[in-house]
């Protein structure tokens, strides 16, 4: 990219715009999903009094939700488009988020990110951001492609350590 294209961004095709917002979204929120919770598998279950195979379970049963919201949402970001859906599934996600820090019950946890983030997270993390780039781009989908995809590595360097250093502090 060249100075001219930083210094004037209205020049850059808006279909770049999506591709590294959702690049910034999958790493900042791809991380806390995944890998960031491997991280705090264990101050979780120390500071609720669970075992980990409970704290744990938790993410196994979100990607087996997972795969199941993703099979009728696919035709659903077809008809209507990613901004609306991925929109109520944002929404609905943050609400599932602020809600954990009021959890005192196990089955608390389950419902709030085994069924209620689960069922967002292919809306956000998969169709929801592909839809959008497959829409904005005809020649160069595979480069476009190919940047979004790097949130999710990137997302595991930066997110981890991050943190960790955090949970020090």
């Amino acid at each position: 990219m060249n100075l001219a294209l930083l210094l004037h961004p209205q020049r850059v095709f808006r279909g770049w715009w999506i591709v590294y917002t959702g690049t910034l979204a999958l790493i900042l929120s791809g991380g806390a999903t995944t890998y960031v919770f491997s991280v705090l598998v264990v101050p979780m279950s120390d500071d609720l009094g669970w075992d980990r195979l409970t704290v744990v379970g938790v993410a196994a049963m979100s990607r087996f939700v997972e795969g199941f919201a993703s099979a009728p949402m696919g035709p659903l970001f077809d008809r209507w488009g990613a901004r609306g859906l991925m929109t109520a599934s944002a929404l609905l996600s943050g609400v599932c988020f602020m809600l954990t820090g009021a959890v005192n019950e196990v089955w608390q946890f389950y419902l709030l990110i085994g069924l209620g983030e689960a069922i967002t997270h292919p809306a956000l993390h998969n169709l929801g951001p592909r839809t959008a780039i497959a829409n904005w781009f005809m020649r160069k989908r595979p480069p476009a492609f190919a940047i979004y995809s790097l949130g999710r590595s990137v997302s595991g360097i930066l997110m981890v350590p991050i943190a960790i250093w955090i949970m020090d502090v």
